[in-house]
């Protein structure tokens, strides 16, 4: 299963599963359009009149926000032994754009890990993931998978603040 697939899977689950929770991830996300990189396949994603949509990414497609990581970090978020704040202060799930824009597609992506947890669908799909990615990947090591939380790593929190200017 590639990634636009997942992703198309995963959304359609979801609507699915928990139509209550598929409109509120419409709602939020709006208009935005994501791309989403994970290793080396890139795809664009976003809701267009009611319907969600997956596409090849393209250069000439404006999207609100790009995030990267890879099979690894995801295999980890799925099965929480990391969370999506400290991938971010670790450096291994990257985001850009607009704060509002941001902030937005992790309001759904916290919403689609939130449902995931109780969604046999959701879980089937994850399963699968996993035994495809997993074969591909080397695990981290238990020292590296940022169990501890957003201010466990207070060098890494310093480094992200730097970064955004946001350091008094």
């Amino acid at each position: 299963m590639n990634l636009a697939q997942y992703i198309r899977a995963l959304i359609d689950a979801l609507r699915k599963a928990h139509p209550v929770a598929f409109a509120r991830m419409r709602e939020i996300v709006g208009a935005r359009k994501a791309r989403i990189i994970l290793d080396e396949d890139r795809v664009d994603a976003w809701f267009e009149r009611g319907q969600f949509l997956v596409r090849s990414a393209s250069q000439r497609r404006k999207v609100h926000g790009t995030g990267r990581t890879d099979s690894i970090t995801v295999l980890d978020l799925l099965n929480s032994y990391i969370e999506v704040n400290a991938a971010i202060l670790k450096g291994r799930l990257e985001v850009q754009g607009k704060a509002d824009d941001v902030s937005r597609i992790f309001v759904a992506i916290d919403i689609l890990l939130d449902v995931s947890s109780r969604t046999p669908a959701l879980q089937t799909l994850a399963r699968r993931f996993e035994a495809e990615r997993e074969s591909r990947t080397t695990r981290w090591s238990s020292s590296t998978n940022g169990s501890g939380g957003l201010f466990s790593d207070r060098a890494a929190q310093n480094q992200l603040l730097a970064r955004l200017d946001l350091l008094a």
